[in-house]
């Protein structure tokens, strides 16, 4: 037995025991597929033909989000202005016409009524004859060819003045240049005596009947210049909450917007609600083409939703003067900025607006339920 045991002991202690052991390895895998992105929609209706002073022009502007993220949205505007504008000095009229020279828009109905109304008084740059009127079909009287001149269509090139009696002596006078198949607006020309003046926006009164050789010389045509860039010390783009617009103001060829005569000004009309959807936020020092600050949405939008309307409408303002400008092209551009939510596990308020808050300073949000407020540290 002793023995036994003791072979029984060697063998134990040389034994190795062996324990059954588990593990289990599980991956769990998450998809996240985030469409974030947000766009601006809107209705834009072009005038049909040139945009007058006072007309209003639909454009109807909101925040789209297109993705699967909610979001902050915030919008801003920025305007940009070019054209022509006549230029004081005028050209002088030499046989070639300057690319400046500005042609008269010989499409309207009216062009002839406009320009050549009355009695032709010169024609191609000197006093008219009796030996003109014959040529020119009319009647010679007191230095002046009586004629039609509704349909009386010059057939060489020059300068062709007309004389309108006012009353008494009085005459107004207009008219143009012709080279070729163009017909070229005349530049206004006071002269030192003050008695003979060529308008081409309003009608004086003088009292000469008939222009002197030296009269018809100082004659020019209207010439045009670009008008100059959109600037922060030539326009004023101003937040008008309480008739729901921005009134731009573009100081014009003189670039000064303290002189009325040929400002530009521009009403973007916003939405008659828009006070209730939008915060306005002078968080930035303009350059002149903005605002000086953003629209900021009063709520979270949405996946797939649509926000309020900010927009509606643009007009030049009836304010605006005909010597402005002769050609005018506005372009109002609509910047879109979003950040997505990133609320924490318990979705307080505080956590949905802190990647807002750090991203839009000085701009902060604070939410409410579905209400978002803005405020400016």
């Amino acid at each position: 037995m002793i023995g036994a045991l003791g072979i029984a002991a060697v063998i134990a202690a040389g034994s190795t025991f062996a324990w059954f052991t588990s593990s289990d390895e599980v991956t769990n895998r998450l998809t996240a597929s985030a469409d974030y992105g947000v766009s601006i929609t809107e209705t834009f209706t072009p005038p049909n033909n040139d945009w007058l002073p006072g007309q209003e022009i639909k454009k109807e502007v909101s925040a789209v989000n297109t993705g699967n993220v909610d979001a902050f949205v915030r919008m801003d505007l920025t305007h940009v202005i070019s054209g022509k504008v006549l230029d004081p000095a005028g050209v002088a009229i030499t046989a070639t016409v300057p690319e400046t020279a500005v042609k008269i828009d010989t499409s309207k109905e009216n062009w002839r009524e406009t320009y050549q109304t009355g009695e032709l008084v010169v024609a191609k740059g000197a006093a008219v004859t009796a030996a003109d009127a014959t040529t020119l079909g009319g009647e010679f009287k007191d230095g002046a060819v009586l004629i039609n001149s509704h349909e009386f269509t010059p057939a060489d090139d020059g300068l062709y003045i007309f004389r309108r009696q006012i009353d008494g002596d009085n005459y107004s006078f207009s008219g143009y240049y012709k080279s070729g198949s163009d017909y070229y607006k005349l530049n206004t020309v006071v002269l030192d005596n003050g008695d003979f003046t060529v308008d081409i926006i309003g009608l004086q009164e003088v009292t000469n009947s008939v222009p002197t050789a030296d009269q018809i010389a100082a004659v020019k045509l209207a010439a045009s210049k670009d008008l100059p860039a959109v600037s922060a010390t030539n326009t004023t783009a101003v937040y008008d909450a309480a008739n729901n617009k921005i009134v731009l103001t573009y100081g014009g060829a003189d670039e000064n917007t303290a002189t009325a005569d040929d400002n530009i000004i521009i009403n973007i009309n916003l939405a008659d609600d828009h006070a209730d959807n939008w915060t306005y936020l002078q968080d930035f020092e303009g350059d002149g083409k903005t605002t000086n600050g953003h629209f900021y949405l009063n709520e979270i939008l949405a996946a797939g939703a649509t926000s309020d309307m900010l927009v509606k409408s643009v007009t030049l303002d009836g304010a605006v003067k005909n010597q402005a400008f002769t050609d005018l092209t506005y372009d109002l551009t609509v910047g879109l900025d979003s950040v997505q939510i990133s609320p924490d596990e318990d979705k307080t308020d505080a956590s949905y607006v802190t990647g807002v808050n750090s991203e839009w300073t000085p701009a902060t949000a604070a939410k409410s339920g579905t209400a978002v407020t803005w405020t400016k540290q």
